[in-house]
Formats: structure tokens, sequence, C-alpha cells
């Protein structure tokens, strides 16, 4: 998690009227706030091999700036990524099956089980006795797609292979270092514009 509380406001407030510096920091905070999501977002994907649509709804703005509470967090959620997010393809017989879509080939794959790439750049995983399949999640009555192995011989029971959280991503150096390159070049800048313009009114 990233949280953005900058300094120099309070000097701002005992110079011009509270009320609209609150506005410009406000304003350039919660900029400040998604430009952190997106450049993070786009740091993550250079190293793992990750659709930006998936890492949305794990990278997320917590809280966004108000006048009254000068404060923005950038959440990244610690639950871990199913390998099925890393381009996956499971291969059974006729039957090549991907996160969104299943095909049936014209003859029997010589290849079995799952492959999976984590990083962009990186060797192919390959774990053959695994397989892909939808299992109910949460209580919405929706649906997931993961890569499960048998523990053992028998049908039951299965797990679900899983590797890094998004908070590791999120708090490993390149990443860090983008974050804070995004609010020391966002944050002066659009403070500044959003106060001249409010104080021009």
């Amino acid at each position: 998690m990233l949280s953005v509380r900058l300094e120099g406001v309070d000097k701002a407030m005992r110079i011009f009227n509270a009320r609209i510096v609150g506005q410009a920091a406000s304003r350039s905070i919660n900029e400040t706030v998604r430009g952190v999501r997106t450049a993070t977002g786009k740091e993550i994907r250079k190293e793992w091999n990750i659709k930006a649509s998936a890492l949305v709804k794990k990278l997320r703005a917590k809280k966004m700036a108000r006048v009254t509470d000068l404060e923005g967090i950038v959440e990244a959620r610690s639950a871990s990524f199913s390998l099925s997010y890393f381009g996956a393809k499971a291969y059974s017989g006729t039957m090549v099956q991907t996160r969104t879509m299943g095909k049936r080939l014209k003859r029997a794959s010589s290849r079995k089980g799952v492959y999976v790439q984590i990083k962009r750049g990186g060797g192919t995983t390959h774990k053959p006795k695994a397989f892909m399949t939808a299992v109910r999640a949460g209580k919405g009555g929706g649906y997931h797609i993961g890569v499960f192995e048998r523990e053992g011989k028998s049908r039951l029971p299965i797990v679900e292979r899983k590797v890094i959280t998004v908070a590791s991503m999120f708090n490993q150096e390149p990443v860090q270092q983008v974050a804070i390159k995004t609010v020391d070049d966002t944050f002066p800048r659009r403070f500044s514009h959003h106060l001249d313009r409010l104080l021009s009114k």
C-alpha cells in the first residue's frame, strides 16, 4: 500500500484561502493517486506476464482525498494470482483451453497438462498433471477459472496452483521507484495548476 500525504499544503493554507488550497490539493492528490495506479501497473507488467485487466481489481485507489481529508491511498491487494492468469494453456486430447476460451483441435496434441509463462521473456513452465477448470468463487454465484492439481492419486482433493501476490509485485524496488517518481512529478505540477486556476476566479 502506498499512502500519499504531501507536505507544503499547510504552508499554502497560511498564505491563501484554506478552502481553495484544500480544493487544489485534493484534486491534485487524486490525480496523483490515479497516476500512481496506472504507472505501477505498467511497471509490474514489464516483468510479469499478466494482463492489465487482471490487475484492475487488485491494484486500486482505496481512498481518494477530500478537501477535509488530504490523503490518497493506492492499495495492492495481497491475494495470490492463480497460474491461469499467466497465459495458461491446458491440453487434453483434442482440447486446448485458456482462461477465456476452449478450442477443439483437428487432431490430438502431443502436449498434455498446463503450460504457463510467468515472466515476460522467461521460459515456459509445464505442469504435466495439472488441468484448468471453473470453480465457484465467493457468495455471488460467480465462477473462477484456475489451474489445479490432484494432491495424490485419487480424484480428490485437488489444490489450486498460485504464485506471487500483487502486494509482493507492488513492493518490489523498481515499482516503488516508479510510484515515488510519479508522486514527485505529478503532485507539484498539478497542485500549482489547480491553485493558480482557483485563485484567478
